[in-house]
Parts: structure tokens; sequence; C-alpha cells
């Protein structure tokens, strides 16, 4: 199967991204775990370790079935114990894992692994047009639309300054229009055209171009779990024709388009970091992706329109309908007050606090879950050193240091703290004034009072852990 090939290729990319932005913390470090799951450093290596093995074996066998379910249960351990917060690609990723598990059970046993169904197939469309859905829908606030503070407009403003070279104001300005007002028609729109056969192929080829900026922008993980999400539009049966088709060219010709794939990544791609090798392989990888996969998708277009695939039976009808519901309220959480985290609001400017949607008033979410910690004054933090701390600790410091620009979820302060008194030496003694849940707390030594009365709070991820005080400040989580 095409799809669990790419598949596993983007969880492989997702570890690479984590080496060469993290380094050895991404794979022995379980700060602030995402739902609570709690890991040692030796679990922490034994369960990205596991995950690379099993991708690595679907990636050469894709028809092993028998590794579905533990590819699935990796990956839910992944999400489990994520450090600070939780990349949104992943939940999209769980999602299409799950599909691919449950429809093992509408396979014939001698085709098991071989093909999919219409069940995995309509799912997976269902997971990628709903997550360009979300993503539009939460852009739909103020603060996005906004030049100034627009995290589409400094994204691409400064990958433009920083990576291209272009700081022309006439350039800069166009650039922060198309950021903000270009992705939104796109995200808007791609769902809208995956609805119908015959503009279902230009659906995929503008998801396509949307993940190219992102790619370069070293989100190549997130556009890999897209494109493998984008495979299930075609029949299982139809992919040998397509890219027959796609790549029917002589050796000169697949030479030139190699080397136009390898000079994208090396002139666009974003490596600037300091494992640089494993970035930059990275980059160059994904040019050569990206000029395949427009390759089929220009293919696809010119083939005629898509056919949409039957549900089937009552019961997978109604088991695709369950989880398109979990998938829309996980993705639907900021309008609940339920979460804001790993519902797909990335870099769109969502706060939960002041609430500035739109379309949904702040009077209609039912809940109000978001529970932030505000610092008056702390003294005795040790100095941060990128050395001890690692791309992964370091947020402890910066944020916690800085309580004139920050408030923070009650999860991360409490376990921040605790984390510094317990592996700085010697203890430091920590004294905070803070407010929370609107009562003050003056604590003298943080580590004497924290082993005395243990503090308690939510052990979830759920919003993100520090969010700037002034509204008008970019938030970009």
């Amino acid at each position: 199967m095409l799809f669990v090939r790419l598949f596993a290729l983007a969880l492989l990319l997702h570890e690479n991204t984590g080496l060469f932005t993290q380094g050895r913390r991404y794979f022995t470090t379980c700060f602030v775990p995402t739902l609570g799951l709690n890991l040692s450093p030796r679990g922490m290596i034994a369960l990205h370790g596991s995950l690379v093995a099993l991708c690595a074996t679907l990636l050469v066998r894709p028809s092993l079935w028998a590794l579905y379910p533990l590819l699935l249960l990796a990956l839910s351990l992944l999400i489990a114990s994520y450090s600070l917060r939780l990349s949104n690609h992943l939940v999209a990723a769980w999602f299409m894992g799950l599909l691919l598990c449950l429809d093992l059970l509408f396979q014939t046993p001698d085709r098991r692994g071989l093909a999919s169904t219409p069940f995995f197939s309509s799912g997976v469309q269902i997971v990628v047009g709903l997550t360009y859905a979300l993503a539009f829908l939460h852009k739909l606030n103020p603060e996005y639309l906004s030049p100034d503070i627009s995290c589409g407009s400094y994204l691409g403003c400064q990958y433009l300054e920083h990576r291209v070279n272009i700081r022309h104001p006439g350039l800069l300005k166009i650039q922060s229009f198309l950021s903000i007002y270009a992705i939104l028609a796109l995200e808007g729109g791609i769902p809208l055209l995956f609805l119908f056969p015959a503009t279902r192929p230009l659906g995929l080829l503008l998801s396509v171009l949307l993940h190219l900026p992102l790619g370069f922008l070293v989100h190549v993980h997130f556009a890999a779990v897209m494109y493998a999400g984008l495979s299930a539009f075609v029949a299982p049966g139809d992919w040998p024709h397509v890219l027959a088709s796609a790549f029917a060219l002589s050796r000169t010709k697949l030479i030139l388009y190699l080397l136009l794939g390898l000079y994208l990544g090396h002139r666009f791609g974003g490596y600037g970091y300091r494992r640089r090798l494993p970035a930059y392989l990275h980059q160059l990888f994904f040019g050569v992706y990206f000029l395949a996969a427009l390759a089929v998708s220009l293919t696809l277009l010119h083939g005629g329109p898509l056919r949409t695939f039957a549900w089937g039976a009552p019961f997978p009808r109604a088991l695709l309908f369950l989880l398109t519901a979990a998938y829309l309220l996980n993705g639907l959480g900021p309008y609940l007050g339920l979460k804001t985290n790993f519902s797909f609001a990335m870099f769109s400017n969502l706060r939960p606090d002041p609430w500035r949607h739109l379309l949904w008033r702040a009077q209609w979410r039912p809940l109000r879950l978001a529970r932030y910690i505000r610092i008056e004054t702390i003294e005795g933090l040790p100095e941060v050193t990128e050395e001890t701390w690692g791309e992964v600790l370091k947020p402890v410091l910066e944020r916690l240091g800085q309580p004139d620009r920050w408030q923070y979820t009650e999860y991360f302060f409490h376990e921040g703290l605790r984390l510094l008194c317990r592996t700085t030496q010697p203890t430091p003694v920590i004294r905070v004034v803070y407010s929370e849940g609107g009562r003050r707390h003056e604590v003298q030594d943080y580590a004497r009072e924290a082993a005395a009365y243990p503090p308690r709070c939510l052990r979830l991820g759920l919003f993100p852990y520090a969010l700037p005080l002034d509204p008008a400040v970019r938030h970009c989580d």
C-alpha cells in the first residue's frame, strides 16, 4: 500500500525534525507531557527507537499488517508523553493510524494488508478535509488578519528576509498580504474542492502547493503527513497507472527532475540549526518529494474527475460517523472552551483569553478550562544555560524569568519550578508571589513548601503553556 509507505515516511521525518531541532533531549526528555504520561529517559529512548524501527520496517514491507496496531500504540505513547506542546500533525497521523487498524476488520483474510477498503479511503479523506477546514476557521480572528502581529505575515516576512534575502518594503508588504489571505483562501477553498469529483484533482494540486512554503519553513513533517493523506483520494488499484504516467520520462529528464528538487531544498530550505547535516538532508529530500507530489497531482488534474468512495455497510458508516465526530470535537475544542492545543490552531493567533474570534462569541463557549497563573515577583532562579537545559527545558527559565511578559498554565508553572528544584545543585531557594485560581500565594522557599504540600493541577497540556500578557503581542503557538 502506497499510503502505508508514505505514512511511515512522514513519521520518520517527524523524528528527524526532533533530532535537528532539539538533539538528544528530544529522545530522552519528558517534561510537561501532553497527556500526563511521564516516561524515564530510558523509556523515552525505547519509545522513539520502537517507533523508528516500526516505520522503517513498514517503509520496506507495508503489507506487514500485524505491525499496524503496534505502530498505533507507539504513536499513542508518543502523543501522551510529548513534551510541552503536541504537534498538530501527530493528531491527524493518529486518526489515520486508527483508520488503518480499523480497516483490517473489513478486509478479507487473503487480502489483508494488501489493499485498503473504501472505509479507510473515505475516513482519511475526511481527516484531510477537516484539517484544512479547521485551520481556516481558527484563523478568523482580528489578530491573524492584522499584518503587524499576524503569525502568517510574520513567518512569511522572516523567511524572505533571512533565507531568501529579500528586504524590499514593497515585496515584504505583498508577502504579508499573501501569507494571510492566500493561506486563508487555500485552507478554506480546498475542502470545498474535495467535495466534488470534478474539482477534486484541483484540490489535490492546491494542497501540494500549499505545503511548499510550510515545508521550507521546516514543517516538512506536517507536509508529509498531509501528502500521505492525499494519497487516499486515489483508488489503490489506480496508483500503478498514475505513477507510471507521472514519471514516464527519459533517464535524462528524471535526473534533471532530481537535480531541480535538490536545488529547491538547498536554495530555499531552512536549515540554520546547530545540527545542520540532518536539517540539510531533510530539506534536500523535501525538495525532491515536493516535485514528485507535484508531478502526480498534475497527472491527476489531466486525468479527469476522481470518483467518490462508497461508505459501505451500515456498521462502517456508523464507525466513520463516530470517528468524524471525535475529530471534530478535538478540532472545535477552542469554541467549547475545552482546549486550544492540538486543535489545528497552529499559527492562527487564536488565544483562549481574551477571546476575539470573528464568528464565535466568548459567551457561547460552555466551558472555561483555561486557567493561567500570573507572577508578581520571582527570585532565586538559576541562570539560563543552553548546555544544561537544551531546547526542550530552556523555556522553563526563559518564560518564568519574564513574569512581566507572560502568564503560565498551572501545569507548566508547578512542573517547571519542581524541575528546577529537583535538578539544580545546590537546591535553589526560589521565592515567588503569584495568583492562581483567584487566590494570591506567597512562597518563601518553593522546594521546601512543594515537598510539604505538593501542588495539584490538571496534568494535561490543553492550552499554550505560556501566553503573552499583552493581547497585542504576537502569539503563534
